[in-house]
């Protein structure tokens, strides 16, 4: 997508401009996941669980990203069983659709991760474990995370710096604890403190 205002570059690079080998590259470099799961990102969902790592572990070669890692590690980092190796993307259920997307999306060693959320569909005893297994994977891989999320936990646990966006506009920008605490700039604002009040027992263990 061109941008209706500015500039997005890669390696100084035009994103919308990249030849048709850099395009490979920055697909494998920046990898996203929406709530959507892997709709849009396309992958036959008649296709084994199995089959979908191993192609994006392809990809990743082809990048000059590749990864060395067995499908069944990939499964380990977001917490789905090995034995859904052998399962259709179609059988799975909406919150392993998602985590089977993260597991694509890290399949190629990315060095920016776009996350806009991820862990919805995932049932919440799940998500601790999910989360932990993300941060540690991410942070091995050197890859940095861009979240978009309503989920506060989740936010606190994955984000060392949050930015809340009100009206296509950055409002307040600093911990997320600082934030929600009135402590950081812009923590004033309106859509600083309805976030803080749709979520009062979030909000409550930072403090």
């Amino acid at each position: 997508m061109r941008p209706t205002a500015g500039h997005a570059t890669y390696d100084g690079r035009t994103v919308s401009k990249l030849s048709r080998r850099d395009k490979k590259v920055f697909r494998a470099d920046v990898r996203r996941v929406s709530q959507d799961g892997l709709e849009g990102v396309g992958i036959d969902p008649r296709w084994s669980v199995d089959r979908t790592l191993s192609a994006a572990l392809t990809e990743a070669r082809k990048a000059g990203r590749a990864n060395g890692r067995p499908v069944a590690d990939l499964l380990a980092d977001v917490a789905l069983e090995p034995r859904l190796s052998t399962r259709t993307v179609h059988s799975l259920s909406g919150g392993e659709k998602q985590r089977l997307a993260l597991a694509v999306a890290l399949a190629t060693r990315p060095r920016a991760l776009l996350l806009d959320e991820p862990l919805t569909a995932v049932d919440p005893a799940m998500r601790g474990d999910v989360v932990r297994r993300l941060r540690e994977t991410t942070g091995a891989l050197g890859t940095a995370v861009v979240l978009v999320s309503h989920d506060l936990e989740l936010v606190e646990r994955m984000c060392p710096t949050v930015h809340v966006l009100a009206g296509g506009t950055f409002v307040a920008s600093g911990p997320l604890r600082d934030v929600v605490a009135g402590d950081a700039p812009g923590a004033d604002h309106p859509a600083v403190r309805a976030l803080a009040e749709a979520a009062p027992l979030a909000v409550q263990r930072f403090r």
